[in-house]
């Protein structure tokens, strides 16, 4: 997980008889479904930016839909 974050060439040592693999270019990918407040706070912590860990993640985040909903829709048909 350290080489990943930047893509450096390292060795894995398989588990028993394995054989070692080299990973020329490993790539770590980290999905994380979190509640908006939950972000906010993560990312409210201070020291963060400066130490790179939110650097190290890409964070998208949909748009607030509330109040956004259509308060009057079609019927339902019978």
């Amino acid at each position: 997980m350290l080489k990943a974050h930047n893509g450096d060439p390292t060795t894995v040592v398989g588990v028993k008889n394995e054989e070692p693999q080299g990973l020329m270019s490993p790539q770590l990918t980290i999905g994380v479904l979190s509640q908006p407040e939950v972000l906010r706070q993560v990312l409210g912590v201070e020291g963060t930016f400066d130490r790179g860990l939110v650097a190290r993640f890409l964070i998208s985040a949909p748009p607030d839909p509330l109040g956004q909903r259509k308060s009057r829709s079609a019927p339902v048909r019978a």
